[in-house]
């Protein structure tokens, strides 16, 4: 019996609590910081559910950083590309028209 299964049963908990536990402690006892880069909103919710929980229960580990780059399409780097630039260059334009000028500053 593996020890996560094994404190989840001392602890009259499901084994998938144990696991979690588990999980918990391992990466905080290292003092690993759990960072995902790119994107989440690309991966199921319960996967972005494990990936926030799991960023926000080691946000103040600082020992090393652990970087999880998500899987991406171009498509989607494109759109925050020019999200991105849209949303800066409306700023500094008043009356609403970008032109290509205004991108390539």
């Amino acid at each position: 019996m593996d020890i996560n299964r094994r404190y989840a049963k001392q602890n009259k908990l499901k084994q998938v609590a144990g696991y979690e536990a588990g999980k918990d402690s391992y990466v905080n006892g290292y003092d690993v910081r759990v960072h995902f880069s790119k994107n989440l909103q690309l991966l199921p919710q319960h996967s972005r559910d494990a990936a926030n929980k799991l960023m926000t229960s080691t946000v103040n580990n600082s020992g090393l950083l652990l970087t999880i780059c998500m899987a991406y399409t171009s498509i989607d780097e494109i759109i925050h590309a020019v999200k991105k630039c849209w949303e800066e260059k409306w700023v500094e334009n008043d009356d609403g028209i970008i032109s290509l000028e205004d991108i390539e500053k």
